[in-house]
């Protein structure tokens, strides 16, 4: 599939299912058919609990880069389009609740 038929897809947010981080793991699953976040799936269930996984990777850099490349995905200097990537943005569902955050994110 490509990437624009990929993002257009419905779907429905949820913490361990479809989250940031899941999103990306699914587009390599549907690219590679392997899932670099099949260990994570289903371990947590809220911004808290995603908080410690990644800490306890020392980071989403760090957590991304090893799930990658458990799979065969490894850092380049001139990312492609469909390449998985780190991006500073605003999260969060409502002004309340937004932060600026490092997320993975497809090119």
């Amino acid at each position: 599939m490509d990437l624009k038929s990929f993002i257009l897809q419905p779907r429905k947010w949820q913490w361990g299912v479809l989250d940031c981080t899941l999103f990306t793991a699914d587009w390599v699953l549907d690219q590679r058919g392997v899932d670099p976040g099949a260990d994570l799936r289903g371990t947590y269930d809220s911004a808290s609990s995603a908080n410690a996984i990644i800490a306890s990777y020392g980071g989403i850099e760090a957590l991304v880069d090893a799930k990658l490349s458990a799979v065969g995905i490894y850092r380049v200097d001139q990312p492609i389009h469909g390449d998985i990537g780190i991006v500073r943005c605003v999260t969060g569902f409502d002004l309340d609740n937004a932060e600026i955050k490092e997320i993975p994110a497809i090119k």
